[in-house]
């Protein structure tokens, strides 16, 4: 038995009408599905063979359900040369890091210190107490929120 193979889900529909496919990997009996991003209209899958049946780009799109079977198949022999034992998570784990792995975007704004938000909102409260521009009930928020922060 095939432990990866090519699936629809029948209760879930695009606005179009068509479902999506995923990849189901079972281990133990029990599975997960992985998202393909590939969508097709419900009478042009053929749900034995795991691949879409004649129709437009219907080649195309069985290359590309090929290709996601045969990198999960690698990832999971890639655990296995590692003495990993290839559970659901293990692979579910494996399968989005590599996936994440080009889209994590490094050029993003850096993280700021912590210490300095409290110090700025101790100016801030600061600020707002000498000003009476709020009342002193939610002064008393402000500090309130400052040292559960802190």
């Amino acid at each position: 038995m095939r432990n990866i193979k090519s699936v629809i889900r029948k209760n879930i529909k695009s606005v179009s009408n068509e479902h999506l496919i995923y990849l189901r990997y079972t281990y133990n009996r029990k599975y997960v599905l992985f998202r393909t991003d590939v969508y097709v209209l419900l009478r042009y899958w053929n749900s034995k063979a795991g691949r879409v049946r004649k129709s437009f780009n219907y080649d195309k799109l069985n290359i590309i359900l090929e290709n996601a079977e045969k990198e999960l198949h690698t990832l999971i022999l890639d655990l296995r040369i590692k003495n990993i034992e290839p559970t659901l998570l293990k692979v579910r784990d494996e399968y989005y890091k590599v996936k994440n792995h080009f889209q994590q975007d490094i050029s993003g704004p850096k993280k700021i210190s912590e210490t300095k938000f409290l110090t700025d909102f101790q100016e801030f409260i600061y600020d707002r107490e000498h000003k009476k521009e709020v009342e002193p009930d939610t002064i008393k928020t402000y500090k309130t929120t400052l040292n559960k922060l802190t």
